[in-house]
């Protein structure tokens, strides 16, 4: 069994500033949000992890605060650009076709709409926004990374901040 977590990066600072949209940092509701959640799901993640995420600040920034509660080595987070751009299903596919068998639980940090879309597109039906900081986790019934097939994951938990405000 694999579990793939997808993960919307959290509240980002909105700024009058010319600062580049890839700059853009967490506010405090972000973190906050991203520590609350990363709590909330850590009960439910298989050992060991892998995180992906990608190069924005903001996501870069989520990515930290749930390694700091989940325990992953803020060095090992993997960067994939293609997060911040967007990726289609095959890239996603190739992408967690490349993480370490060894691992059981991939999660991604990424952005809107392309967060929502994979999730759509993992499952046989998701039919909601991921918010900011909210959590998808999706079930495959399969040994191998490589094996993972569109609309073939089950839903294993959906969480998001306004669920505990």
């Amino acid at each position: 069994m694999k579990l793939v977590v997808l993960v919307r990066h959290g509240k980002a600072e909105h700024t009058d500033e010319p600062k580049p949209d890839y700059r853009r940092d967490l506010t405090t509701r972000g973190e906050v949000d991203a520590t609350r959640i990363a709590e909330e799901i850590k009960p439910m993640l298989p050992q060991p992890l892998h995180f992906i995420s990608s190069p924005a600040n903001r996501a870069k920034q989520t990515a930290t605060f749930f390694a700091s509660v989940l325990g992953y080595p803020e060095e090992a987070i993997r960067e994939e650009e293609d997060l911040y751009d967007g990726l289609t299903t095959t890239e996603f596919l190739e992408m967690l076709a490349k993480v370490p068998e060894t691992s059981d639980c991939v999660l991604v940090f990424g952005h809107n709409p392309t967060q929502t879309i994979l999730a759509d597109r993992m499952l046989e039906y998701f039919g909601r926004i991921l918010p900011t900081a909210g959590a998808v986790a999706i079930r495959f019934e399969v040994q191998s990374w490589a094996d993972i097939e569109p609309r073939s994951g089950e839903q294993a938990f959906y969480k998001y901040p306004k669920m505990f405000r």
